[in-house]
């Protein structure tokens, strides 16, 4: 509903939708990709849809940080931070379990809920190329290694031209913790 009122908006103007929560959310088991295609496909199937992907070990090591940067896991980084789809809390957990999601009990928790399914990118990428004609395909580390090749190449896909940031700023946003900051925080 929000895309059509933006439609009635915009008329025939490009529109840049962006969010990382297209490719469905880990914490969810995936279950929003499929329907987040599908809406897409049947609101603008003409769209041309860009997927940035990250090597799954960075994308591990990154949530990894994240969630011990935020309090929220506080073990070592090792087989049990990810569950294989089916796993996660047992029905009686569910019941018996608290329902507030905070730093104090912790109940909901990535080793329950971080699914393995969201590394497959097989499988999100031909979920978009099923629903769209023009699907491009990005990874991350070369955006990383080589900003301006990419950008240009976005350009070309976008009909518009993208601001370049100076050489010298710092594009670090989100900067991770190093060793002895993790352990601190955990």
């Amino acid at each position: 509903k929000e895309l059509e009122l933006i439609f009635k908006d915009i008329g025939n103007a490009p529109l840049l939708i962006s969010d990382e929560m297209l490719a469905g959310s880990p914490y969810c088991g995936l279950v929003n990709r499929g329907i987040i295609a599908n809406r897409l496909g049947e609101l603008i199937p003409e769209a041309e849809v860009i997927i940035f992907l990250r090597g799954q070990a960075d994308l591990i090591q990154s949530q990894y940080n994240e969630l011990v940067k935020d309090g929220w896991f506080a073990n070592d980084l090792d087989e049990s931070f990810l569950n294989k789809p089916g796993d996660g809390f047992s029905y009686k957990d569910w019941v018996d379990g608290m329902r507030e999601s905070n730093v104090q009990n912790r109940r909901f928790r990535p080793r329950g809920l971080f699914s393995t399914t969201h590394f497959n990118y097989s499988k999100l990428l031909s979920l978009y190329e099923s629903r769209f004609s023009q699907v491009h395909v990005y990874l991350y580390e070369d955006f990383k290694e080589n900003l301006n090749e990419t950008l240009t190449s976005l350009e070309y896909i976008l009909s518009a031209k993208i601001p370049r940031l100076p050489q010298d700023r710092n594009l670090r946003i989100n900067p991770s913790l190093d060793e002895t900051e993790l352990r601190l925080r955990i």
